[in-house]
């Protein structure tokens, strides 16, 4: 994974210098703002679903997951017409459900955090202009840690998944001054990889999760939906 970020990184970096006219038109871009991704999480909700229909006391049902959303910082070099932006985003989705048993209340929640790092390569406005439309490619690696509280508000990591992306997008800058833009970006998220989701049906039912072992196949992909949302600077404009 490290060598294909460095690559396509390296990638990234030839075919903005092959864009620009001159070193002088080289500007630094920072920037934030919101990310929503939309994922069906089928495997996942699958546990969530069985932890719902397994408990016959069920007071509370736990919600299934189906986006994550919060905050990104975004950085990185812009030509006349070309940019390269890394950028950061952090998710966090909090799900619980409780039921009665022995006349006792008990609660189960699962907790989902994920940062994702992101390197793309798209337009951006030329020198002077303060809208631009296009389109561009994004190589994403996304983090996600799962874990599960039994009632004390002690949350234990059950497992963790790496998620290796690909996204085509498309982008939509307006100028609000000379050198701040209103940024949008929705794009579509391809997972290279199956993730194995039978450790959270373990822990969140321990006594069925066997069984479904054997009649549910647990592994799936993280392919997602999103849109990004926010303001970036270009320094040198």
């Amino acid at each position: 994974m490290k060598n294909c970020l460095r690559n396509f990184f390296l990638m990234a970096l030839l075919l903005l210098a092959a864009g620009m006219n001159a070193r002088a038109q080289l500007n630094f871009i920072a920037g934030a703002g919101y990310n929503y991704q939309y994922a069906p999480l089928e495997q996942l909700n699958y546990a969530i679903k069985r932890f719902n229909e397994t408990r016959s006391d069920l007071s509370a049902a736990m919600p299934v997951i189906s986006s994550l959303n919060g905050p990104e910082i975004t950085a990185g070099l812009g030509g006349a017409s070309l940019a390269v932006l890394f950028t950061y985003s952090n998710f966090r989705a909090e799900r619980s459900g409780s039921w009665t048993e022995n006349g006792e209340k008990k609660t189960k929640t699962l907790r989902m955090l994920s940062s994702q790092y992101a390197l793309s390569f798209g337009k951006m406005p030329g020198v002077g202009n303060t809208f631009a439309f296009g389109m561009g490619v994004e190589l994403s690696l996304l983090k996600t840690g799962y874990f599960v509280d039994d009632g004390n508000r002690v949350f234990n990591q059950v497992s963790e998944h790496l998620a290796l992306g690909a996204s085509p997008y498309i982008q939509l800058y307006l100028g609000l001054s000379e050198h701040l833009y209103f940024y949008i970006k929705p794009s579509y998220t391809l997972d290279g990889f199956f993730r194995d989701f039978y450790p959270v049906n373990e822990a969140l039912n321990p006594l069925t999760a066997p069984q479904d072992k054997l009649t549910y196949a647990h592994e799936g992909r993280y392919n997602r939906g999103g849109v990004f949302a926010g303001l970036v600077y270009a320094i040198g404009r």
